[in-house]
């Protein structure tokens, strides 16, 4: 199943890439990803976390050898499919790895564990997204989180420009499949002004 679930994702990722446009926060997530193993990609609903992610995934999974395995359920599906081989490269990713809205899976002493692993190891990463609300309240909640040092990349939109948002709406807009008239219409009086 996660072997399956991992090729659909990746698929949907390939679909991704075109409307891709690179912000400041792609090479931080980056650096760390490089640096610790693995990465906690956090920021406000809405604001880009995900499609980062899965932007980052499909470098490693691209342009080198490494196996992907898409988290869904909780992180023993990480441990089924983790590889003990250390010269076997894996990358896992854990998608609003403490729950969507609010704090709903309690994991905290097996991720920990996990992450740890991943950090020691050679040829493994692990990229974790979150809102950050509900790390700041798993923190409160759960002492293992608590005193765990995550490297974070926290996306802020004020980090976007001008011209990232243009390129943005551009992207969405170029690769849609929106009547030519509802097109026309945004570039009436520069409508899309107020959307950038």
């Amino acid at each position: 199943n996660i072997v399956n679930e991992s090729r659909f994702k990746l698929d949907e990722i390939k679909e991704k890439i075109k409307k891709f446009v690179p912000n400041p926060s792609i090479s931080e997530a980056q650096n760390i990803l490089d640096s610790e193993n693995f990465v906690v990609i956090s920021g406000a609903p809405g604001v880009g976390k995900t499609t980062l992610a899965e932007m980052i995934i499909y470098s490693y999974v691209a342009n080198s050898e490494y196996e992907f395995f898409n988290i869904s359920e909780n992180i023993q599906d990480a441990y089924s499919v983790y590889n003990l081989d250390p010269n076997v490269k894996q990358i896992f990713y854990y998608d609003d790895f403490l729950g969507e809205t609010h704090l709903t899976k309690n994991e905290g002493s097996s991720l920990i564990t996990f992450i740890n692993r991943i950090n020691k190891s050679k040829n493994k990463k692990l990229i974790l997204t979150t809102r950050e609300y509900i790390l700041q309240q798993s923190k409160l909640l759960h002492e293992k989180i608590e005193k765990f040092d995550f490297k974070k990349c926290i996306i802020d939109l004020k980090n976007y420009t001008k011209k990232i948002k243009a390129d943005i709406l551009y992207s969405h807009l170029y690769f849609s499949e929106l009547p030519q008239e509802y097109i026309d219409n945004l570039l009436t009086e520069h409508r899309y002004f107020s959307i950038i």
